[in-house]
């Protein structure tokens, strides 16, 4: 049996001005920028792959590990409709 979208999750980096956050939504969902810059208070982007690979130089581009370490703050995000 294979796994659908509801069943998975993906980690999306987001910069928050000079800091960066990992967001994990359903592998089905997209990041709502403007829901999270509300709930923040201020701006937030998604991290382009170019800083992507600075943080993670270890990974391929444009891959993200699922767990955050010293170098980004972990922040996991769960919303229900």
């Amino acid at each position: 049996m294979q796994p659908t979208g509801n069943s998975l999750a993906k980690a999306v980096i987001i910069k928050e001005d000079d800091k960066y956050s990992i967001v994990i939504v359903l592998s089905v969902e997209h990041v709502d920028l403007a829901v999270l810059s509300e709930l923040f208070g201020h701006g937030v982007e998604l991290a382009t792959e170019p800083e992507m690979g600075k943080l993670f130089p270890d990974c391929a581009i444009g891959a993200v590990p699922p767990i955050g370490d010293d170098r980004i703050h972990i922040l996991v995000t769960v919303v229900f409709d």
